[in-house]
Formats: C-alpha cells, structure tokens, sequence
C-alpha cells in the first residue's frame, strides 16, 4: 500500500462536481489490492479528509467499499484511525510521504503498483 502525495496539476485536471471541491489542499494517493477480489487499483482523496476526517474507496472489481481513514470514529470506536496504522500493526510495508519522498527504487514502485515482488517471473 502507498500513501503518497498527487501532484497540484492532476488534481486540476479532474473534473469539478459540485460538493467535492477539496479546497485546493495536498492530494493523496493510494495504491492498493483488494482483499476481496484481488484486483489493483489506485484512488486519489483529499490529505485533509485523511487526516482529519473519514476516507472510504470503492473496489472498482468487486465494488467492495474499504475504510481507508477514520478520523470521526464512525467506523472505528477509537477514531484517529488509518490504513497505515493497521498496516504497521501487521507488520506490513507502508509507503509514505517520509519514504516515498526520500526516494524509492523504481523496482519498489513497479512491485507496489503491480504487485509484483522484485525478481517474479510476473516483475
């Protein structure tokens, strides 16, 4: 799973419904497999709504819905939840903002947004 900054220009590009505007703050991006379909996909949101507030994305396999961050405490009791809490609580890699901006092997980040481990037959 990656967790990274979206450059402003991408997120210029999209179109504007009205009600979504983010109010020109720092877009993220996840990239992410599905724990019910296997399928990869990558789903832009708000840092605002990630930090503070409650991110929920779509499988766009299976149409699964996945709790991304709970800020709010509607899904999690506690609140001040996030996928990367849960992920490092399992052990599990977590591409950030700190790692992925100190640089990242381009073998890294094909295997994240493939996934695909570095030296498969698949990578």
């Amino acid at each position: 799973v990656a967790v990274a900054p979206v450059p402003d220009a991408a997120a210029a590009d999209e179109p504007t419904i009205p009600g979504t505007e983010h109010g020109g703050g720092r877009r993220l991006a996840i990239v992410f497999t599905c724990t019910v379909c296997d399928t990869r996909s990558a789903k832009k949101f708000s840092e605002h709504s990630y930090r503070h507030g409650v991110v929920v994305v779509k499988c766009p396999g299976c149409q699964n819905h996945h709790l991304i961050a709970d800020n709010l405490g509607f899904f999690e009791e506690e609140g001040n939840w996030n996928i990367e809490t849960l992920l490092r609580e399992r052990g599990d890699d977590v591409v950030d903002d700190d790692n992925l901006m100190a640089g990242i092997s381009p073998e890294r980040l094909r295997e994240l947004i493939v996934g695909t481990k570095v030296g498969s037959p698949e990578g």
